[in-house]
């Protein structure tokens, strides 16, 4: 019986977060969510307390998963740079796999009351540490720019890697891991050529 009630509860976050991503969390009435699971909206209320706590949900269980995912990576032995490299083929394969979920957590969360709202960003920030202690440790030994913010670094390669969420196509021509290989290449390797020299993006100004 208990298994039985956790797939419900996960088909119901995962009807959720389709709504809300494509008709945006506003638009999105319990009688649309209770529609599209075959359900009185009376009925809906057995599971849920409001359309607020589905929201709130799906914020946690994202942000649940990235960080069971990512914090073996950060505190492993990996060189700085490959643990980089593995953090955004996992993070990327994570967010791709369920785009409904992570997009509504992104775009979503500013619609949550001030109590649950907080409580998000205090786990995304946990997060976010995670990623600027990798960025740090780079820096550290060397191999990553120091005349820059990791902070700003961190913000950067976040961003980078969260908007493959908005193009990202699941039949076209990347998989998820080629996805996550294209981005680790671009951020720790740039794409300037090899052969171009360091003072031709200073001419071009």
């Amino acid at each position: 019986m208990k298994r039985a009630g956790e797939d419900r509860n996960k088909h119901l976050l995962r009807i959720a977060a389709r709504l809300f991503r494509t008709k945006g969390y506003a638009a999105t009435s319990v009688r649309d969510i209770a529609r599209a699971l075959r359900l009185e909206s009376s009925s809906l209320y057995h599971y849920i307390d409001s359309k607020e706590e589905l929201l709130y949900r799906i914020c946690v269980q994202s942000l649940d998963e990235l960080m069971e995912k990512v914090e073996p990576i950060v505190f492993s032995p990996l060189p700085p740079l490959e643990k980089l490299q593995r953090f955004i083929e996992t993070h990327v394969d994570a967010i791709l796999e369920d785009r409904d979920r992570h997009a509504v957590m992104l775009f979503e969360l500013r619609s949550l009351s001030p109590r649950r709202r907080k409580a998000i960003v205090q786990l995304r920030d946990r997060y976010e540490q995670l990623v600027l202690r990798m960025v740090e440790e780079g820096q550290q030994a060397g191999l990553l720019r120091q005349d820059l913010s990791a902070r700003y670094l961190k913000l950067a390669l976040l961003n980078l890697l969260n908007w493959s969420i908005f193009w990202y196509r699941p039949h076209g021509p990347l998989d998820s891991s080629a996805v996550g290989g294209l981005l680790g290449e671009v951020f720790l390797h740039g794409v300037l050529h090899t052969g171009v020299p360091h003072n031709a993006l200073a001419a071009a100004r």
